[in-house]
């Protein structure tokens, strides 16, 4: 693996999946809530849990694994809630959820960051491009091969990691646009696309109901045969419509 800024290389068997570490981010985060003294044994195997990632890291927890540790470890608190902060500007403790925390977590500065794409094989806080860097420690990754990245912690990104050529550009598939029109006083309506069987089911359906309909009370005199028919009717014309009904615009 390459150098880390903190510690030494851990041992990493058992560490090295994502699984591992959403276990060490639950535990790291009870023993939070439950006001245990730091250090946190908890914080220290899940930051041994990041430096052993081997995939890359899912960018979605990452805030939430940056403040369980820097809440269990407070000797490294403020490099890992600075880039929390960063990544996740809005969140803050809750006084239910860790009351010790609210102030100090509060008084953390967020730092002016500098967004980079970095070069292909490297990836900084599960990101690959438009990256957001400050001050604050960050999960650095280098790919060695395919699915398989060695990781780092530094508050500095490695020049190589920006001097070669970038990640692509992924880009969204267009939304197919529906047919709009301006409506003044309104703005834009959207009208949907019919389906050309809609109509016909709806109105063969209320034609079947009104005929069966009449067929039914002229079966009430007696006539058994306009009772059968009116009947049948009835169930096909409102299963028709029915149908026509739900069929989506």
């Amino acid at each position: 693996m390459l150098a880390f800024i903190l510690g030494t290389a851990p041992a990493c068997e058992g560490l090295s999946n994502v699984d591992a570490l959403l276990e060490g981010l639950i535990a790291t985060e009870a023993a939070v809530r439950r006001g245990d003294p730091t250090p946190l044994p908890e914080a220290r195997v899940l930051r041994e849990t990041v430096l052993c990632q081997v995939d890359a890291f899912p960018r979605v927890v990452l805030p939430r694994v940056m403040r369980a540790i820097g809440a269990g470890l407070p000797e490294e608190r403020e490099a890992w809630w600075r880039t929390a902060r960063d990544l996740d500007p809005a969140y803050r403790y809750g006084r239910d959820e860790a009351p010790q925390l609210v102030e100090a977590f509060a008084a953390v500065a967020t730092d002016p960051v500098t967004t980079v794409t970095l070069t292909v094989g490297w990836v900084v806080d599960g990101r690959k491009t438009h990256v957001p860097v400050g001050p604050g420690l960050h999960v650095i990754q280098l790919a060695t091969a395919p699915d398989h990245y060695d990781t780092r912690l530094g508050s500095v990104l490695p020049p190589e990691a920006t001097a070669g050529p970038p990640w692509p550009e992924t880009k969204k598939p267009a939304r197919k646009q529906r047919r709009t029109v301006t409506q003044t006083g309104f703005g834009p309506v959207r009208i949907p696309h019919r389906p050309k069987e809609k109509t016909p089911l709806m109105v063969a359906g209320a034609v079947l109901l009104a005929g069966s309909t009449v067929a039914l009370v002229a079966g009430r005199k007696g006539d058994r045969t306009l009772t059968t028919i009116g009947a049948a009717g009835l169930a096909l014309g409102l299963g028709t419509a029915t149908w026509g009904v739900l069929i989506a615009d």
